[in-house]
């Protein structure tokens, strides 16, 4: 009951969320992994819409790892974050 009830939740907040649902879609993955910030075993990836900026980590793995997600030029400019910040 307790896993239908946060895939549930899960669901909701991604059709309420403007970013989740249409908002533009940017990789991080893969720049990641290949600097090796984060195992394959990582997915991150950026979703924008409007004033709102999300970054998404979900982890594969039945270990715990630690990650540093770096974002791309192209997510910094989809973010319109300023560089270095």
């Amino acid at each position: 009951k307790q896993l239908r009830q946060f895939y549930g939740d899960i669901l909701n907040f991604a059709q309420q969320n403007p970013a989740i649902a249409t908002g533009e879609y940017f990789d991080l993955t893969e720049s990641n992994v290949t600097a090796g910030n984060c195992s394959d075993r990582i997915v991150a990836y950026g979703r924008t819409a409007g004033e709102e900026r999300l970054v998404i980590v979900a982890g594969f793995n039945t270990k715990t790892e630690r990650v540093k997600i770096r974002l791309t030029p192209e997510a910094i400019q989809k973010m319109e974050l300023k560089s270095g910040g």
